[in-house]
């Protein structure tokens, strides 16, 4: 109704929150499926402080449904193990970020591990941890987990053979950060469902001069103004980000961002 003949409604009404599922993708005709988009409702706030997180009869149903068919997993929170393949810091650095809940903590990039895109804020995972995580790497198919809820951030690590990746806020405010806005796209290869790639478009890359001329040729102000803002805004606080990006190695050795695409 609302998304077209490509829009998914789906739900398990027996879990926690809503529009909890899997959908299983078929390819050529196949009855059975090739790849399984895991789909989960992380709440917004827990009881106690802090933000929520998926529930024991959500991660017990996965449990149940999951099996050795590739997976990836989409939820708004991200999970509490974000932090362990973050490096620990003493202090507060430059591109070093508190941790949400030990605020005597600082982190930032570990350059042994794998890293993806920017982090420009800590990750605010859920104030509870049921084992979530745990489960699907003892399970073993899911490739990777997309998150969202920090809208500065749109980075990407790798935790015991699992992808963690934020993605950017795709909802413009004209606020500071106008790098930060964007979307993900992820392409998974219908040959081998095992593989996927991933990459940040970025709002100020992809509303460039032309797509303002072309919509003011057309006659629509909001656009145009709205791709102007995005284009000139980006535009300099790339050229500051950049700069001071390259200060900060410099003179600490270290790379503080890592390029948007896996």
């Amino acid at each position: 109704k609302f998304g077209g003949e490509y829009f998914v409604d789906h739900d398990v009404p027996e879990l926690t929150g809503c529009g909890n599922g899997v959908v299983e993708v078929s390819l050529d005709g196949s009855s059975k499926p090739q790849f399984n988009l895991f789909v989960m409702d992380s709440g917004a706030y827990a009881k106690d402080g802090g933000y929520d997180a998926c529930r024991t009869d959500q991660i017990a149903w996965y449990e149940k449904v999951s099996g050795s068919t590739p997976a990836l997993w989409f939820q708004h929170i991200i999970v509490p193990e974000i932090y362990d393949v973050l490096k620990k810091v003493d202090s507060k650095q430059p591109y070093a970020i508190k941790h949400i809940y030990n605020e005597d903590e600082y982190y930032m990039f570990d350059e042994s591990q794998i890293n993806y895109g920017t982090l420009n804020e800590k990750p605010c995972p859920g104030y509870y941890n049921d084992g979530q995580f745990d489960a699907l790497v003892e399970n073993g198919d899911v490739l990777a987990m997309f998150t969202g809820h920090d809208h500065t951030n749109a980075f990407g690590v790798r935790n015991q053979n699992i992808d963690i990746y934020t993605s950017p806020m795709t909802r413009y405010k004209g606020v500071a950060y106008t790098t930060q806005y964007g979307y993900r796209v992820v392409e998974i290869d219908e040959n081998d469902t095992s593989v996927y790639t991933t990459r940040v478009e970025r709002l100020f890359d992809v509303f460039d001069f032309d797509y303002i001329k072309t919509a003011q040729d057309n006659g629509d102000k909001y656009s145009g103004r709205l791709a102007f803002e995005l284009a000139v805004k980006g535009g300099v606080q790339k050229a500051f980000m950049n700069l001071y990006q390259s200060v900060v190695e410099l003179f600490s050795g270290r790379t503080v961002t890592y390029p948007d695409y896996q």
